[in-house]
């Protein structure tokens, strides 16, 4: 690290062994001082680890986010089993209306592939989770 200082501060028109004539030299100077490289390095450590912290919070069972998600979970699942119902009583009121039975017979199929979504999505939270914290 005094090899960084002093040839930042002997810039200033001091002569030193070590005195930078440009940025580029000062650059080399920066990169070649161990201290430098050593404390870059362990700020990409503190960082992989509090990113990593952060999704295991997500994955856990311990955390609040896990809550809040199963909560929403739940509410969506409630909305999807009132729109099934609603749209199985558009199919018995139909009466051979081709165009209501269509939409009806089409949102119900969004609705079971968006419930199977529902159910599916807390693994692939988890899946992704476990990818991220992996790299």
């Amino acid at each position: 690290m005094t090899l960084f200082w002093s040839t930042v501060f002997a810039a200033d028109g001091e002569t030193s062994s070590t005195a930078a004539n440009g940025p580029t030299e000062l650059l080399d100077a920066v990169v070649k001082d161990e201290t430098v490289a050593n404390s870059v390095n362990n700020v990409g450590d503190m960082e992989v680890k509090w990113i990593t912290e952060v999704l295991n919070n997500l994955v856990s069972g311990d955390g609040i986010i896990p809550s809040y998600i199963q909560w929403t979970i739940y509410f969506a699942l409630i909305i999807a089993m009132i729109l099934i119902i609603y749209n199985g009583v558009v199919i018995i009121t139909a009466q051979w209306d081709e165009g209501k039975l269509n939409s009806a017979k089409t949102r119900l199929i969004a609705l079971f592939a968006w419930v199977v979504l529902l159910f599916a999505f807390p693994t692939l939270v988890k899946i992704v989770v476990s990818l991220i914290s992996n790299l």
